[in-house]
C-alpha cells in the first residue's frame, strides 16, 4: 500500500495546537495504516470520525508538524522505542511536545501519543507560561523537580563541607545546620549579626580575612581564603577553607555571597608539622591517621557518585560530571596508597598504557582546576606511545604541574597552557635550552612538555624548584612538594625531568619517559623478591574494623595504628563492599564489633565467607551474656567479649597474622 499523502486526499487540515493536545491512541496494521483511533481527537486532527482506513499515522503527524519528517521512522513496526517529537515551527521551538510510545500485540501496533516535556537543553530557555495550560505536562515538570531536589539534598547531606549564603555585612541568610555541630556556635546569632561571625574568626586571621574578602569581591568570580575559627566556649580552633562566589545585581551592586566551608584542620596541622621537621618523620606521623580518614571520606563520595551515575541517563547534563567525580574520587583513594608507598620508597602498581590516552583522560580534570579564562591546547602525535607507568602517579604529576601553571597566571587568571607529547628516537637530543642542558637519548623515549605563558620563574630558583620543601608561594598556597613529587615520578620510571623558564614569558616542564619494549613486566616479575612491594600484605598488616557506631574513637583502633598497622573503619556493610570492590590489596583481618545484637554482622560474615574467603574474621561481642550460645562465633578465627582488654585483642591478632 502506498503511503497516504494529504495533498491528494479529502482529509481536513488539522486544527490542533500544541497546548490543546490530549493523550490519544491509534491502532495500526503492519504497514503503519490506521485501523482505529480515539474519535475524540478526530476534529482536531482533521481525520473523518469514521472509516479511517487508508490513512497512515506517519503522514498525519508530518501534516501536524512538517519538522517531524526527519524524526519519525519510515516503518513504525521495526522497534518499540519511545520517540519525543518537539513542537517546533522551525524558528521557535516550544517547551513541550509529544511522546510517541509503541507496543506490538497480535499483529497490530498500538501507538499512544501524549504531551511531554522537552529535553533539558530546550527547557533552559522556556517560560513558566509554556507549561501552565497542560496539566499532564505540569505534573511531569513537578516530578522532575521533586526528583532533582531529592538527589540534590542527598548530595548536600553527604558532602564533606558546609554550605552558606552570606550578606555583604557578613550576616547570613542561610547556614548548613551541620556547621553548628562542627563549631558549637549558635546559628541564630550568626544569621542576624555579621559582627558575631567576625568575633568567631581567630584574632590574628581577622584582618587577613577582611582584606581578602575586599580584594576578591571586586569581580564576580569564585575565590578561596583559609583562616582559623574558634569553637564555642573556647573548645578549640578549626582551620577552614572558605570557597565563595560574590553575587551581583544587574546594576553591579554586591548583594551577597554563596559558598562552602571545608574543615581542613587535619591537613593544616599536618602541613605545619611537615614544614618544621624532617620529611620522613612527619609523613609517617600524618599517614598514621589522616590518610585513612581521608580515604573514608573519598570512599563515601565515590559510593554516592557511583549511585547517582548509575541512575542518570547518559543524556543528562550531570552524567559526565558525575562520572568525573566517581573517577577522580577513586584516583584519590589510590593516591592515599601512594603516600604510604612514597614513605617506604615503594612504587605503585604499573601497567602498559598509551601515553596520549592518559593525557586525554586528564584534560577534563585540568579544565576543572584551571580558570575558564585559561586556554588549554594539546599537541599530540596521534600515534600510540606505549609506556610502562603507574597511571595514578602520572595523573598526579600532571596535576601538580598544572597547579603550578595556574598559580603562574596571576590574579587575572588568563593565559594559555599547552600540553605536548612527542616521540624521541634513540640518539635524538632533548631538553634543549632547559636547566639540565642538552640530553642525548640512548633509547626510544616519549617527551611530555607542559608549557604556560605565565609569569615565569626567576633564574636563581630554577636549580632549586625540584627540591622538597622549596616554594616561593605563601604558606597557605603550597607545601613545596608538587615539583618534588614530579621529579620522583620521573626518576622512579627511569625517566628525567627538566625546566626552562624566563621571567615575564612563561615556563615549560619537560619530562622524558622510556617507551615500552614489553619486557618490563617480565623483568619486574623476576625481581619481585627484591622489590619492597613484593607480598605487600606481609610488610604492613592491614585491617578493617566495623561497628554500628562510629568505631574511629575506640581504643582498639588507636592501638592498632600505634603498631603501624593499616586500619580503616566503617559503620555499615555497604561501605565495606564498595571498598573491597575497589581496593588493590585485601585486608588481613575484618574485625567486627557486635554492639548489642547487630543484625548487619550476620549478613557481613555471610558476604565475606562467600566473596572473600581468604580474609580472616575477628569478632568482639558486647552487651550479651558471654555464656550465651552464639552462631556468629563459629564463623570467626578470633572471638572476644567485654572482659577482654584491647591489649589482649592486639596480642592475639598479632599471633594470628604472624
Amino acid at each position: 500500500m502506498d503511503i497516504f499523502s494529504f495533498e491528494n486526499s479529502d482529509i481536513a487540515e488539522p486544527q490542533i495546537k500544541p497546548l490543546q493536545f490530549e493523550s490519544c491512541q491509534f491502532v495500526l496494521d503492519r504497514s503503519g495504516t490506521i485501523l482505529a483511533y480515539d474519535a475524540r481527537m478526530s476534529d482536531k486532527l482533521g481525520i473523518p470520525p469514521t472509516d479511517p482506513h487508508g490513512y497512515t499515522l506517519r503522514a498525519l503527524l508530518v501534516e501536524l508538524n512538517p519538522n517531524w519528517e526527519t524524526q519519525l521512522p519510515q516503518d513504525f513496526w521495526l522497534d518499540e522505542d519511545s520517540i519525543f517529537l518537539l513542537w517546533d515551527d522551525g524558528d521557535n521551538p516550544m517547551s513541550v511536545g509529544l511522546r510517541l510510545n509503541r507496543l506490538r500485540f497480535d499483529h497490530k501496533l498500538f501507538v499512544t501519543l501524549s504531551p511531554d516535556l522537552a529535553p533539558e537543553n530546550v527547557l533552559q530557555d522556556a517560560s513558566i507560561s509554556d507549561y501552565l495550560p497542560q496539566r499532564e505536562v505540569v505534573a511531569q515538570l513537578f516530578m522532575r523537580l521533586q526528583s532533582s531536589e531529592s538527589r540534590l539534598n542527598n548530595y548536600i547531606r553527604n558532602f564533606p563541607g558546609y554550605f552558606f549564603c552570606q550578606r555583604p555585612d557578613l550576616s547570613f541568610t542561610s547556614i548548613d545546620p551541620k556547621f553548628e555541630k562542627l563549631t558549637g556556635l549558635p546559628l541564630k546569632n550568626l544569621l542576624k549579626n555579621g559582627g558575631a561571625f567576625l568575633e568567631c574568626i581567630y584574632e590574628k586571621d581577622r584582618n587577613f580575612f577582611l582584606s581578602e574578602i575586599d580584594r576578591n569581591s571586586r569581580r564576580a568570580r569564585t575565590f578561596s581564603v583559609s583562616y582559623r575559627m574558634r569553637k564555642a566556649n573556647h573548645a578549640g580552633i578549626l582551620y577552614l577553607l572558605d570557597v565563595r562566589t560574590p553575587l551581583y545585581s544587574s546594576t553591579g551592586l554586591l548583594f551577597g555571597y554563596e559558598g562552602v566551608w571545608l574543615d581542613i584542620s587535619r591537613q593544616a596541622i599536618a602541613e605545619n608539622r611537615l614544614t618544621s621537621t624532617s620529611w620522613k618523620e612527619n609523613l609517617a606521623t600524618i599517614t598514621g591517621g589522616l590518610v585513612h580518614d581521608f580515604s573514608n571520606i573519598m570512599a563515601g563520595i565515590h559510593s554516592l557518585s557511583e549511585l547517582y551515575h548509575e541512575n542518570l541517563d547518559p543524556s543528562h547534563s550531570m552524567f559526565k560530571g558525575m562520572e568525573q567525580i566517581k573517577k577522580n574520587s577513586m584516583q584519590a583513594q589510590k593516591l592515599v596508597r601512594r603516600i604510604i608507598d612514597l614513605n617506604r620508597d615503594n612504587a605503585g602498581h604499573r601497567d602498559y598504557h598509551n601515553l596520549e590516552n592518559l593525557i586525554r583522560d586528564q584534560i577534563d580534570l585540568l579544565r576543572i582546576i584551571l580558570p575558564r579564562s585559561i586556554e588549554i591546547e594539546t599537541l599530540l602525535t596521534g600515534e600510540e606511545l606505549a609506556v610502562y607507568v603507574d597511571d595514578t602517579a602520572f595523573r598526579q604529576m600532571l596535576l601538580n604541574l598544572a597547579i603550578n601553571a595556574r598559580d603562574a597566571f596571576g590574579e587575572d587568571g588568563s593565559g594559555k597552557l599547552t600540553l605536548t607529547a612527542k616521540r624521541r628516537n634513540a640518539g635524538e637530543t632533548a631538553f634543549k635550552e632547559t636547566v639540565a642542558g642538552d640530553y642525548q637519548t640512548d633509547k626510544d623515549m616519549a617527551e611530555i612538555i607542559l608549557e604556560d605563558n605565565g609569569c615565569g620563574i626567576a633564574e636563581a630558583h630554577l636549580n632549586k624548584i625540584f627540591a622538597p620543601f622549596f616554594t616561593t608561594k605563601e604558606a597557605s598556597k603550597g607545601s613545596g612538594f608538587g615539583l618534588y613529587n614530579a621529579r620522583l615520578f620521573a626518576e622512579n620510571h627511569r625517566g628525567r625531568i627538566s625546566v626552562r623558564s624566563q621571567l615575564g614569558t612563561g615556563t615549560a616542564f619537560h619530562i622524558l619517559l622510556p617507551l615500552a619494549d614489553f619486557t618490563e613486566m617480565e623483568s619486574e616479575a623476576s625481581n619481585l623478591e627484591n622489590d619492597p612491594l613484593f607480598n605487600y600484605n606481609k610488610i604492613r598488616p592491614s585491617f578493617i574494623i566495623y561497628a554500628s557506631r562510629d568505631p574511629s574513637g575506640f581504643e582498639l583502633l588507636s592501638l592498632m595504628r600505634q603498631h603501624e598497622w593499616e586500619v580503616i573503619s566503617f559503620d555499615n556493610l555497604g561501605k565495606i563492599k564498595a571498598y573491597l570492590k575497589e581496593t588493590e590489596f585485601l585486608p588481613h583481618l575484618l574485625f567486627a564489633i557486635d554492639i548489642g545484637h547487630d543484625t548487619e554482622i550476620e549478613s557481613m560474615l555471610d558476604f565475606m565467607s562467600q566473596d572473600y574467603p581468604g580474609v580472616k574474621i575477628g569478632l568482639q561481642i558486647l552487651g550479651r551474656n558471654p555464656d550465651e550460645h552464639n552462631d556468629l562465633s563459629e564463623r570467626a578465627e578470633l572471638i572476644f567479649n567485654e572482659s577482654d582488654t584491647s591489649m589482649d585483642i592486639i596480642r592475639q591478632i598479632q599471633e594470628l597474622i604472624n
